[in-house]
């Protein structure tokens, strides 16, 4: 009987300490795959031991050992944080999981107590800050201009009050943006850009929201990681850049290379949901002359109005 009774006291503390090895292993802001997956209610599967796949019967969630890649779907998202492996789980930064994962997966919590009302749309560039040069030497400042009036058009059309940060080819400083959104009572803010790059094979969509505080951008720059006024909407930048990122690829064909993360001085002075759209690359010759051509702006126009409308009508129907 004692034999019996030391044996259970053993068995009790070995299986004790073993499970508290594996709290221990998972490190307090942090969330493991499966913890996710039986919350979520979805299967969870680890294919080759590197990707992560989480899924039910609307959509699928791939995430990769050892990297911010994170594909919502068919979208690319890069995440604040890689995903990495603690014992035997893999697990994602919690902040992660609240401010990029549970906003696409519960979009209706995230809209709750919004009304949309005003859209800001901002042209980048302009007077003689003339952006990026083609390799048509056509100037960033015109096509953007160009696309958010065609973007205002559409938004017009479905009641929304819509505003310009310049009409014209005028010069508007960075800070004046931000304050014209804040000063028009805007409660979406969308920065429409041109990319290019020395690689000029590089083409594509990129969207850009905040990092996270404490994070650094999809870059690697870390220069700066404190909490900033565009912060405050993490989670409803998230959805917003889904929406418009996923409905631009959708209406345009455009390569997708993901919704990133920058501090841009308009995203960090927001005073709402904000968002960074680079519409393209004029340093690729193909993609420069689609970007040229008024049937692929109109398709430009048409996808980042109906995602902000994807966004507003989600905002309406909580």
């Amino acid at each position: 009987m004692y034999k019996s009774v030391i044996v259970s006291a053993i068995a009790a503390t070995v299986f004790l300490t073993h499970a508290s090895a594996q709290d221990q292993a998972i490190s307090s802001d942090r969330d493991a795959l499966r913890s996710m997956a039986r919350r979520f209610e979805m299967s969870y599967v680890v294919q080759a031991g590197t990707t992560s796949i989480l899924s039910n019967e609307l959509v699928s969630l791939a995430f990769e050992l050892g990297s911010r890649k994170f594909v919502y779907g068919n979208t690319l998202i890069w995440l604040n944080d890689p995903l990495i492996r603690e014992g035997s789980d893999q697990t994602l930064a919690r902040t992660d999981v609240i401010r990029i994962v549970e906003p696409l997966l519960n979009p209706a919590r995230t809209l709750t107590n919004q009304d949309v009302t005003t859209i800001v749309i901002d042209p980048g560039h302009g007077g003689t800050d003339t952006g990026a040069l083609g390799i048509r030497h056509e100037h960033e400042k015109k096509i953007v201009l160009d696309i958010a009036k065609r973007t205002r058009k559409r938004l017009q059309v479905s009641g929304v009050n819509v505003k310009l940060t310049r009409e014209k080819d005028q010069a508007v400083e960075l800070a004046d943006r931000s304050a014209r959104g804040k000063k028009w009572g805007a409660d979406l803010f969308v920065s429409i850009h041109i990319n290019s790059a020395r690689n000029r094979h590089a083409a594509g969509l990129e969207t850009y929201l905040m990092p996270a505080a404490g994070f650094p951008s999809t870059s690697g720059n870390t220069s700066n990681v404190a909490a900033c006024p565009g912060n405050k909407f993490d989670a409803s930048n998230t959805l917003l850049a889904y929406y418009v990122h996923r409905s631009i690829v959708f209406k345009t064909g455009c390569a997708d290379r993901g919704i990133r993360h920058a501090r841009f001085d308009v995203l960090k002075e927001a005073s709402c949901p904000a968002i960074l759209v680079e519409c393209g690359f004029v340093s690729n010759g193909p993609e420069e002359d689609l970007l040229l051509q008024k049937e692929y702006r109109d398709s430009l126009a048409d996808g980042i109005a109906a995602g902000i409308m994807e966004y507003v009508n989600g905002s309406r129907n909580k």
